[in-house]
Order: C-alpha cells, then sequence, then structure tokens
C-alpha cells in the first residue's frame, strides 16, 4: 500500500518529465554542421511580411531596398541594443565626394530621444532587411542624400550629398 501511494505522488512529475521529452523530440534535428547550426537565427528578427535578414558577413556590401549600403568591418559579439537604450557610438564621417571627413568623435545616441538621420538609425538598429548591430560591432555605412540631410547644406555637408560613416558601437549607457 504504501508503494502505491509513493507512485501517485511522483505521477505528476513523470507526466511532466514525459512530455517535456516528448516535445524536445518535436523539433527537426539539424543537418547543417554543428559550427553553423550555433550561429544565432536572423530570421525571426525580420519584419512580419519581409524577406528574413541576411546573416552579417565581414567585408560584404549589400543595398538595402532603401538604398543604404552597409558593410561589416566587424561583428559584435554582445548584445544587441534594446528599444530606448542610449548607446555610445565612435563615428567618423566623411563625403563620397571626395572622401574628406566632416565629423568625427563620440556620441552617446538614445534612438528615441534624439534626431539623428534615417540612415544612422536604419543602419545602427536595423529594419527588415538589416540586422541591428550588436555591441563591440563595427559598420560602415553609406548613405544616400534622402537618408541622410536631403537637399539641405549642414555645416560642412553640401545638400544632397552621399554621406560615409564608419560607426563603432562601443557599449549601452543606462
Amino acid at each position: 500500500m504504501r508503494e502505491k501511494c509513493r507512485i501517485k505522488a511522483c505521477l505528476p512529475t513523470l507526466f511532466v518529465l514525459s512530455l517535456l521529452t516528448v516535445l524536445s523530440g518535436c523539433s527537426k534535428p539539424s543537418d547543417q554542421p554543428a559550427e553553423k547550426a550555433a550561429q544565432p537565427s536572423v530570421e525571426s528578427a525580420a519584419t512580419p511580411g519581409t524577406s528574413p535578414l541576411a546573416i552579417p558577413i565581414v567585408g560584404e556590401r549589400r543595398t538595402t531596398s532603401s538604398g543604404l549600403i552597409y558593410e561589416e568591418i566587424e561583428i559584435g559579439t554582445g548584445p544587441r541594443p534594446l528599444i530606448g537604450q542610449s548607446l555610445q557610438i565612435y563615428y567618423t564621417g566623411r563625403l563620397e565626394e571626395g572622401g574628406k571627413p566632416f565629423d568625427n568623435g563620440v556620441f552617446n545616441y538614445n534612438p528615441i530621444k534624439d534626431k539623428t538621420i534615417k540612415g544612422w538609425k536604419i543602419g545602427i538598429l536595423g529594419d527588415g532587411e538589416i540586422e541591428p548591430m550588436r555591441i563591440g560591432g563595427r559598420r560602415k555605412l553609406i548613405i544616400p542624400p534622402d537618408l541622410g540631410y536631403g537637399g539641405l547644406e549642414t555645416g560642412p555637408v553640401p545638400a544632397n550629398s552621399t554621406l560615409i560613416f564608419e560607426i563603432e558601437l562601443k557599449r549601452v549607457i543606462d
């Protein structure tokens, strides 16, 4: 009789363990080698209704449908920033025409509070086509005028300029 009571007490635990075992066997085994399977999936980060994000490759230049051209210089190993977090960014800005630098420095950037050019926001935080940067990452952005300052002349930047930024996402500031 005592044996039956012990078995009854264990039934809920056995049921949960059995269920977990069955559920863990439902996923399809990966056909990829272990190192590829270990890479994080970026498909789930895609905006619904768009194609999956491309896996970043150092040195490969890609163009988004908005016209932003980007190239991974170094893929960060830290986390992706969350919306609303302030970020410390090292940057150098150049004009495409002549390659003349027009700005550089450290920028403490909050994407919600700070107004920046659209190409920066897309290039750092990503969208449905480009993966957000990770802390420690470096990326080159070639920003067409409509994602930059457009027809405005801004300081040393002539109107309708294509801008080239090298950006390093150093850390989250909070």
